[in-house]
């Protein structure tokens, strides 16, 4: 029996649907298989920002994952928002598709959802961070009380976020919102504007880029108490972590997230 014609506004809501869906799918899948390297980067920056008491390095690759269930979670809504949100910049801009958008144009679309996807990634890396830091904390202290492995407890991410929460209120969430906002502005233009045409370039420009802002970011995040100077964002140490972090990280999450989404948009064209 042939179907009755779509009509417009049904289409729409599918296809908004559609992108939301994949788009926060494609995300999550990126941010897990990156995990490891959002830990190699996280803990060459505290080895630059602390060489008297470095962190100890976790050699179980397990411990690497810490946090990334709930990275991965919040990453659903960061990436569906970041898809859909470019999206609708890139069709009010260009009359729904009926001019060409000047490069111009294309640099406000990503700086726009670069700055807009703040409220959503300063909390999520915040909670990461905090509980990466927290789960290493206990560690030592067990290990040091010759506390089992397997009797060792979990830090949650819903017991760091309470903790937040009740030591600096909702103003804590935000902490290094600046410096997350600067860096997701410049990455997003990079790789926006550079990644169809030079997949293997974009990523390690728009990590040396918005290196240093992230290394500023990450070091707030560690201690709330900590003051970060301006000029530290052009010292070499403002770098740690690059080669070994973030550029993998880049170019991980820009080769997972498209594949995934791509797979579970035909998945849901199909249905």
């Amino acid at each position: 029996m042939p179907q009755p014609p779509q009509q417009p506004g049904q289409r729409s809501w599918r296809q908004t649907l559609t992108e939301v869906v994949s788009g926060g799918t494609g995300g999550a899948a990126g941010i897990t298989a990156a995990a490891p390297f959002m830990y190699f980067k996280m803990y060459m920056q505290q080895r630059a920002q602390n060489p008297q008491n470095p962190p100890s390095f976790q050699r179980n690759p397990f411990k690497w994952f810490v946090g990334s269930p709930a990275m991965a979670t919040g990453m659903f809504p960061v990436a569906a928002f970041q898809f859909t949100v470019y999206d609708l910049f890139r069709k009010q801009l260009s009359n729904n598709g009926e001019k060409e958008l000047t490069p111009l144009e294309k640099l406000a679309c990503s700086v726009g959802t670069g700055a807009l996807s703040t409220v959503f990634v300063g909390p999520q890396e915040l909670i990461w961070t905090q509980q990466q830091k927290a789960q290493a904390e206990l560690e030592k202290m067990m290990k040091n009380q010759k506390v089992p492995k397997e009797m060792m407890p979990k830090v949650s991410a819903t017991e760091v976020a309470a903790k937040i929460w009740k030591e600096h209120g909702i103003k804590g969430f935000y902490r290094a919102g600046v410096e997350t906002a600067g860096r997701e502005m410049v990455s997003a233009s990079v790789l926006t504007n550079l990644a169809a045409e030079y997949p293997l370039l974009a990523p390690v420009v728009g990590a040396a880029l918005s290196q240093p802002l992230d290394g500023r970011k990450t070091a707030k995040q560690l201690d709330f108490n900590v003051k970060v100077s301006w000029k530290e964002l052009f010292k070499a140490k403002a770098f740690s972590g690059l080669v070994v972090g973030r550029i993998p990280v880049y170019l991980v999450f820009m080769n997972v997230a498209p594949f995934v989404k791509e797979k579970v948009t035909k998945a849901m064209n199909k249905v």
